[in-house]
């Protein structure tokens, strides 16, 4: 069984690090504005994204990031809290242009593993791994982006970044 799987993984690998060798390599580091869309509060999201171009208009992204929202009142309870989320996750990065241009929009879908803690307000601490995501349209400039995206467990962020750029 591991010699059946064993070619086909190392011709993968080695495509893999062939990209990226040609791949054009960032990183923006994010802070950020949230918004609960159901709940009333506010909060704020940092985070990093390590990026791989691959084609012009495709690249390979992820995500590492903490989000704090501070909870005024829950859309069901109506209890005061705050939710901490960190987030592992990875996915495709659509360019709506290519590179040649200096303003270049694009859509991200990324996902992965969410660690949620929960402090409601006078209930004990509440924590879970869950599976998340991080949907997103961004506009990126030359060391700079800005945009907005939903992520896991209902908040709306907007973001910013100064992108670190390597090739």
């Amino acid at each position: 069984m591991l010699k059946m799987i064993g070619k086909p993984l190392l011709i993968g690998l080695l495509m893999f690090f062939s990209f990226s060798l040609k791949a054009q390599f960032s990183v923006p580091v994010s802070v950020g504005v949230s918004k609960p869309i159901l709940d009333k509060g506010a909060g704020f999201h940092i985070g990093v994204n390590p990026t791989y171009g691959i084609l012009p208009r495709f690249s390979v992204a992820s995500q590492m990031s903490f989000l704090n929202t501070r909870i005024s009142g829950s859309f069901i309870s109506g209890e005061e809290g705050r939710n901490q989320l960190t987030s592992a996750l990875i996915g495709p990065k659509w360019y709506l242009n290519s590179p040649e241009h200096r303003l270049r929009p694009y859509l991200n879908v990324l996902l992965g593993a969410v660690f949620i803690k929960e402090f409601p307000g006078d209930s004990s601490v509440q924590s879970r791994i869950v599976f998340g995501n991080s949907v997103g349209a961004f506009i990126e400039l030359p060391y700079f982006m800005t945009g907005i995206s939903y992520e896991t467990d209902g908040n709306l962020a907007l973001k910013v970044a100064y992108i670190f750029q390597g090739k």
